[in-house]
């Protein structure tokens, strides 16, 4: 009989290890080895031999380098309301077997025990982050977390932003209530919007973003919602009007009148999608490359003379390409804010708002530094990143 030792939350990163540790009472039989089989999204994958390891009774298989390649990410510029995060996540499940020898054959006997759905979300967590992930803080309570590590949220008025979450009864959810408030925290607006009809026995619809950016709201509450505000706050809230997340605060930035502020959408450690407003001075230069070839000068005339003209070209451009690269700079930062944003630099999918369109970005940083305020009273983030491909002149 085999027995499950250990297998992961019920809601895991994808991209740390996804580790299923058994026992069986059969161990001591000839050529004894756990059979492993790995289903993703319901679908058989790969079957898996391992033996115990060396000195105990048992095996330990870690599935993660395999179903990180299943799970990608969902995001979304300029939607309102709700939008539900379909490639987020993928449920796995692993089926244990045995095989050993029996009358001299080997013989292999599988699904002898299936292990719990687990959902491998797109999250990559730092070591010391992974070894205290707890499920519970996300999916559970009324101060369950966002899929976010940015606790000092700032918007322009023409930002759009989603915070994705993961909510294991989505039916719960009766409404989304936005409140608008002064700098000195009076209440000016409040509204709500209703989430789609969603249901418990549906996966996709526990993973879930909701688009709060202030050019979202606007698209549903009005341009003069956000009149005199300061600052508002997002509640989801359960029948009764109870919170069922933190309530999260964001804070209302006007943009530069000297400067272009740059937004820069990143996918975040836990799986969704965070923004930061580089809005101080930046630059931009293009890296140019030109390959030519060379020709003698001269020609013959009608009268079969050789001649020489001062339009004679002796080099010619095979083809010329540019390569542009912006660098910005973020406004003075806390500690808090400078340590959020290794998220970004370190970020694999990065998108950046240039001149109101959304273009991915390469990112040109290939170091952090963590600034402290006792080392350092004041300080900001530069990064410096390519856009888009290579640009291609006319060859002659």
């Amino acid at each position: 009989m085999i027995t499950i030792i250990q297998e992961p939350q019920e809601f895991t990163p994808a991209y740390n290890p996804i580790d299923y540790v058994v026992t069986s009472d059969n161990i001591l039989e000839p050529s004894f080895q756990f059979v492993f089989d790995l289903y993703v999204g319901g679908a058989f994958i790969s079957r898996h031999r391992l033996p115990i390891r060396v000195g105990s009774d048992f095996a330990k298989i870690d599935v993660s380098s395999i179903v990180k390649s299943y799970v990608t990410h969902d995001f979304s510029f300029e939607s309102t309301a709700f939008d539900k995060n379909y490639n987020s996540y993928q449920k796995i499940q692993v089926k244990f077997g045995e095989e050993y020898s029996v009358g001299g054959v080997l013989t292999t006997f599988v699904d002898l025990l299936s292990s719990s759905f687990t959902y491998a979300i797109n999250a990559s967590l730092e070591y010391l982050d992974f070894v205290g992930w707890n499920t519970n803080e996300f999916t559970t309570g009324t101060t369950r977390k966002f899929l976010t590590n940015n606790n000092n949220i700032e918007v322009t008025s023409n930002n759009s932003l989603a915070l994705s979450f993961i909510i294991p009864e989505p039916e719960n959810i009766f409404q989304i209530t936005i409140t608008t408030y002064d700098a000195e925290g009076a209440t000016i607006n409040t509204d709500q919007f209703v989430p789609v009809a969603l249901s418990n026995t549906n996966d996709y619809d526990k993973f879930l973003r909701i688009n709060v950016g202030a050019n979202n709201l606007k698209q549903l509450f009005g341009n003069d919602f956000f009149d005199g505000a300061s600052y508002y706050t997002v509640w989801v809230v359960i029948l009764g009007m109870a919170p069922f997340f933190e309530v999260k605060r964001i804070n209302i930035i006007e943009e530069s009148c000297t400067h272009t502020n740059i937004p820069i959408h990143f996918l975040n450690t836990l799986g969704g999608f965070d923004l930061f407003n580089f809005k101080m001075a930046s630059t931009k230069e293009s890296d140019i490359e030109r390959k030519e070839y060379k020709t003698n000068v001269g020609s013959f005339s009608d009268t079969d003379t050789f001649v020489y003209s001062a339009q004679d070209r002796t080099y010619h451009t095979l083809s010329i390409s540019s390569q542009d690269t912006i660098t910005a700079n973020t406004d003075w930062i806390s500690e808090a804010d400078n340590k959020f944003l290794k998220e970004l630099v370190t970020s694999p999918v990065v998108y950046a708002e240039i001149d109101g369109v959304l273009v991915p970005i390469t990112l040109q940083s290939n170091k952090f530094i963590f600034n402290k305020t006792v080392n350092k009273k004041l300080f900001n983030l530069t990064i410096s990143f390519k856009v888009g491909g290579k640009n291609y002149r006319q060859s002659y």
